[in-house]
């Protein structure tokens, strides 16, 4: 028994020889000690109510050297705090709502000055009047409690009110209170020693300009080249935006400004290229959720000493001064602004908690009036205290509160916000990422609903072969998807027609948006995109975003909303607009909208209403004059939104088919969608969304029919057209038939494989008249890529309005545009048999 005891000895002895020294120095330990930290000690905070904020920094308190002293605040953590701090300052630049920002610019100033010129008046009486210190001493005291550090950020993040009012105008709020605090730190260190001369102001002042243009023009340019450049590379990316982060760090160090100001500006300018829900910005807050910012909060807890006020009553005094001051000065500041902003007391409540932290400028400025010799050791400690007790005290009060900003946030869903469920086909691997970027955009933050990816493989005999690449695509794309921790389902069917294998897939999935991608050429069976995309919008009532994106989703800094005449008034807009509205807010981007002259008041009313950010808006004088309106304002980094209508809808006009095919030959390198609002349920509210203006009735429509117009030209088609429909009106003749052929050769239309619109104004008529003519042989036109058998010549009155034109015009491409109809008008054996089934359609 006594040699086994030895034994047991020996072997313990021996294993303590191997166990690290106290405090930890070894890498390994340190890096393992830490992981258990930050696993262990949001829990145990959890369990006790507290945020988990306030437990990672109790734990640096606990296992720092000035208490059980298991680690030091070394080099390494010394450099982990920094990265942290600088960290969370970015990702408050990165995630703000550049929209709301904006919208809340004037609050973020008023709450800023609040934040400010309340705790530096109320720490001026209290440093020179209760701690008797002297007026450079008590100003930099003061520049302290005005400045404050977003500790309290991921509570917020956590509950989902980053874009809550309040939340926008603290964070705005901060960038002004601590460049003001940070400058006055400046200042009070050069007069300190003597150097605050002329040339002080004007070096501070020329490295400040070229420090911020670097920052907030050159850094999202270069930016916006490289992630073309290396769009896709994930691990890239991530590289480049530590990179741009950390070295305007530096240059904020550099122009006599505190690195923090670089990092939230960084993250300003970064912002608008780097989606919310984009996988570069889930590597963003994984990274720093994950390890930078634990380790900042376990940095800070290490810093405070308990055994510095046993040494008198001096530190106990100053200490409590000192946290007693800030809390109040923040309150008042919150108080204030929450009442002259008209804020909820939640909300106030909420300023109050993102606002009293203290930590970055804080540490900045007692380290430096340590060294110029404003502070002593008890300013030291109690600045140490101070950060305890307000991080521990933000993170508290943010939880609370914010818990009832996000209840008071919910609301009913409101039309076009209910559960989407956007399904997107794939067919090519290279426009894959793009189709999925575009979706992630568009997919509401809060859903629950998964992306769906589909491919539709075409029967046959290689169906095996395809089916495997398909396959291979869809777990590219899953990938991609996964790095954005969005959720997606795909599958893979096979179908003799693609098109009918994906309205089946929508139908089953119960889909609510489509989103396609599409090369920019059109086969030479249909007339817009091609057969498969056409067969799909022609049965198809879902919303359909059909995609040419010629650069990284992310890059583009404006969205080019093009809106044909009476696109307004169409039952879908409501909800087109609203997807038009999220894709700009995630992208950052500035959006311009362009509208006819007539239209553009009723645009603005719809458009404007309930956005964070107001569009610009531009008239167009004429539609058929579209292009060149858009070369006049189109940009190298836009992203054009054509409103697109389906054949036969309010908005549809003769131009709008061929215009993605002009868009794509004129602007070859821009990327445009064409967006298909939803039909569900259009005729019930078609009615409804889209009444005529007052006075303007729809007119009756007036139609004739000529039979075996086989003629050797369409001009003497045409010409026989208006003689023999129009008998009424032979002294017009020429003129009309002038001003028709004039017509026919520039605007054409090819509304189905062997049909063609042509429209032209008649003076001399009192109502719209539609002539029909049918050749059996067939005629060549203008423009059209098939021979026509039916032409469609829809006549306009001097005296009818523009929208009383389209209106007429769409309604008879709806009634003739189906395939059954014209063929029965083919073969019509009568011009009376033709007539009455014209007149039934009608």
């Amino acid at each position: 028994m006594q040699d086994l005891l030895q034994l047991i000895d020996q072997q313990w002895a021996a294993i303590r020889g191997q166990l690290p020294a106290l405090p930890l120095a070894e890498p390994v330990s340190v890096f393992a000690l830490l992981m258990l930290i930050i696993l262990i000690a949001p829990r145990l905070a959890a369990w006790g109510r507290l945020p988990g904020l306030i437990g990672l920094i109790l734990a640096g308190l606990v296992l720092g050297p000035n208490a059980l002293n298991i680690m030091q605040r070394d080099d390494t953590m010394r450099l982990f705090g920094a990265v942290g701090l600088l960290y969370i300052v970015f990702m408050a630049g990165l995630e703000i709502n550049l929209g709301l920002f904006y919208k809340y610019k004037l609050h973020s100033g008023l709450f800023g000055l609040c934040t400010f010129l309340v705790p530096l008046g109320l720490g001026l009486l209290v440093g020179r009047y209760l701690l008797t210190m002297s007026w450079p001493s008590t100003t930099l005291l003061a520049s302290m409690f005005a400045s404050h550090t977003l500790i309290s950020y991921p509570v917020a993040a956590r509950f989902g009110i980053l874009q809550n009012r309040a939340v926008v105008t603290t964070i705005g709020g901060t960038l002004i209170t601590d460049t003001a605090s940070l400058l006055l730190l400046a200042v009070i260190a050069a007069s300190t020693m003597g150097a605050l001369d002329t040339t002080f102001w004007v070096r501070l002042g020329v490295a400040a300009a070229i420090f911020v243009f670097l920052v907030l023009w050159v850094l999202p340019r270069i930016a916006q080249r490289f992630f073309r450049v290396v769009s896709g590379e994930g691990p890239t990316e991530y590289i480049f935006v530590l990179a741009a982060v950390f070295i305007s760090a530096l240059l904020a160090r550099a122009a006599g400004i505190e690195p923090i100001l670089g990092a939230f500006l960084a993250g300003l300018a970064l912002n608008r290229l780097v989606p919310e829900q984009s996988p570069l910005m889930n590597r963003v807050q994984f990274v720093g959720n994950v390890l930078f910012i634990p380790m900042f909060l376990i940095s800070v807890g290490m810093l405070v000493d308990l055994r510095v006020f046993l040494a008198g009553s001096r530190a106990w005094m100053v200490s409590a001064a000192m946290v007693l001051t800030v809390i109040a000065a923040k309150w008042l500041s919150a108080r204030l602004a929450q009442g002259l902003l008209g804020y909820t007391r939640a909300e106030g409540w909420v300023m109050f908690g993102l606002s009293v932290n203290q930590a970055a400028a804080t540490l900045a400025a007692v380290v430096v009036g340590m060294r110029i010799g404003l502070f002593d050791e008890a300013v030291l400690n109690g600045t140490i205290m101070m950060i305890l007790a307000t991080c521990i005290l933000g993170p508290w009060v943010t939880e609370k509160f914010g818990r009832r900003v996000a209840e008071q946030s919910q609301e009913p869903v409101p039309h076009g916000e209910a559960p989407q469920r956007i399904l997107v086909p794939l067919a090519r691997p290279e426009t894959a990422t793009e189709l999925l970027d575009l979706a992630f955009c568009l997919r509401p933050a809060k859903s629950e609903s998964p992306i769906q990816l589909l491919t539709v493989v075409p029967d046959g005999p290689d169906v095996h072969d395809g089916v495997a690449a398909s396959e291979k695509m869809l777990s590219q794309a899953v990938i991609h998807a996964a790095a954005a921790d969005v959720p997606v389902h795909s599958a893979t069917r096979v179908d003799l027609n693609i098109a009918n294998g994906i309205l089946r897939a929508v139908k089953e999935l119960r889909i609510t948006q489509v989103i396609v991608g599409w090369g920019g050429k059109s086969s030479t069976r249909e007339r817009i995109f091609g057969s498969v995309l056409d067969q799909f919008l022609a049965q198809s009532l879902e919303m359909v975003l059909v995609c040419k994106i010629e650069q990284p989703v992310n890059t583009h800094s404006r969205l080019v909303l093009i809106l044909p005449p009476l696109a307004e008034r169409e039952p879908g807009f409501p909800e087109a607009h609203l997807a038009i509205r999220r894709l700009a807010s995630q992208l950052g981007a500035r959006l311009l909208v362009l509208a006819t002259d007539n239209s553009l008041h009723r645009v603005k009313a719809q458009i404007n209403h309930g956005l964070t950010a107001r569009p610009a808006f531009q008239g167009i004088t004429g539609w058929r004059h579209v292009l060149a309106e858009i070369a006049g304002v189109l940009k190298p980094d836009d992203l054009l939104v054509l409103h697109g209508a389906r054949a036969g809808r309010l908005s549809w006009n003769p131009l709008l088919p061929s215009l993605p095919q002009r868009l794509a030959r004129q602007f070859p390198a821009t990327s445009f969608l064409v967006l298909y609002p939803s039909e569900h349920h259009y005729e019930a509210t078609a009615a409804e969304q889209a009444p005529p203006p007052e006075g303007e009735a729809d007119a009756s429509l007036q139609p004739s029919v000529v039979l075996d117009l086989d003629e050797a030209s369409h001009e003497i088609a045409l010409a026989r057209l208006i003689r023999e429909a129009m008998p009424r009106f032979a002294a017009y003749h020429r003129a009309l038939t002038r001003r028709v052929v004039q017509a026919s050769r520039e605007y054409a239309c090819e509304i189905a494989p062997d049909v063609v619109l042509v429209h032209a104004e008649a003076r001399d008529i009192d109502g719209p008249r539609l002539l029909i003519g049918v050749s059996r042989e067939g005629l060549t036109f203008p423009k059209v890529r098939h021979v026509v058998h039916v032409i469609l010549l829809l006549l306009k009155p001097a005296t009818q309005s523009p929208e009383q034109h389209l209106r007429t015009l769409a309604r008879v491409v709806h009634l003739l545009h189906q395939p059954q109809t014209i063929e029965r008008l083919k073969n019509a054996r009568s011009a009376q048999a033709a007539m009455d089934l014209v007149m039934a359609e009608l």
